[in-house]
């Protein structure tokens, strides 16, 4: 469901299988696999969501947790190519002036940090 691609400056993309969803126990197996992957070692994490189809509550609540996972260790979140729904969802929750949300190519953000 998830893979992580690292760089050697220490940035990190996050991808989701095609066809994702982020509800309930798929929220609960990714906080384990960030936790897992030390996700908080990256400078710089890219949460690519091309493949994300849905996400509910639960699945919000763990983008928020991941934020603030990197930020608590000095590092930099990015969420890109949401699709048009889920960025309006993120929009209207107003989490958008929380999360970094870009619609970039994530190995393009990676290369200069963000």
């Amino acid at each position: 469901m998830f893979n992580l691609r690292e760089d050697k400056q220490g940035a990190a993309i996050v991808y989701f299988a095609e066809g994702s969803r982020m509800t309930g126990k798929e929220s609960e197996r990714f906080r384990y696999w960030c936790d897992e992957k030390e996700i908080s070692k990256f400078s710089c994490v890219v949460v690519d969501c091309e493949n994300l189809e849905f996400i509910d509550s639960m699945g919000i609540a763990s983008l928020i947790r991941l934020y603030r996972i990197i930020m608590e260790s000095g590092g930099k979140l990015l969420i890109t190519r949401l699709s048009q729904e889920i960025r309006e969802i993120l929009t209207t929750l107003r989490l958008d002036s929380l999360l970094e949300i870009r619609s970039d190519d994530p190995s393009s953000l990676i290369m200069g940090n963000g």
